[in-house]
């Protein structure tokens, strides 16, 4: 018990005569060179969490030019029922969304759902040649059945 005291008799002794050194702190000086400090490690923070701007590139000119230069895919395609096919063999394989291979030229798959296709890169739906939308339901007969008024 005696040396938990003596230890706290010793740091009040040695907070007190850091306070009686260091009264600056609170006046106007130290108060401006606490704010100087905060400003300098807010900068040094900012800098350090923030991407410098990248040098310009030599190779995406480069890439750019190479994609102007390929073909469009859709000329390797054959259009049929609203959607793109791909030779292979003897048959075809797919189909690829219209709007992703005219507009991003790239193969996007499509889903075969029972009256549509649907993109599984844009969501765009296709609906198929051979859908007929089903017949809306007729309204309830109020007639009478013998009569028929």
């Amino acid at each position: 018990m005696w040396s938990l005291w003596y230890a706290h008799g010793q740091m009040n002794t040695l907070l007190q005569s850091i306070w009686a050194g260091h009264e600056w702190i609170f006046s106007g000086i130290g108060v401006a060179i606490l704010f100087g400090i905060g400003a300098v490690i807010r900068r040094w923070w900012t800098r350090l969490h923030t991407k410098a701007p990248q040098p310009p590139s030599v190779v995406q000119p480069l890439v750019s030019t190479i994609e102007l230069l390929k073909p469009p895919i859709q000329d390797r395609m054959t259009f049929r029922e609203n959607v793109y096919w791909k030779p292979k063999g003897d048959g075809l394989e797919g189909p690829y969304c219209p709007k992703c291979v005219v507009a991003d030229n790239r193969a996007a798959p499509m889903e075969d759902r029972k009256y549509i296709w649907k993109c599984l890169v844009c969501k765009e739906t296709v609906r198929k040649i051979n859908y007929s939308p089903p017949a809306p339901p007729r309204p309830p007969d109020d007639r009478d059945p013998v009569t028929g008024y």
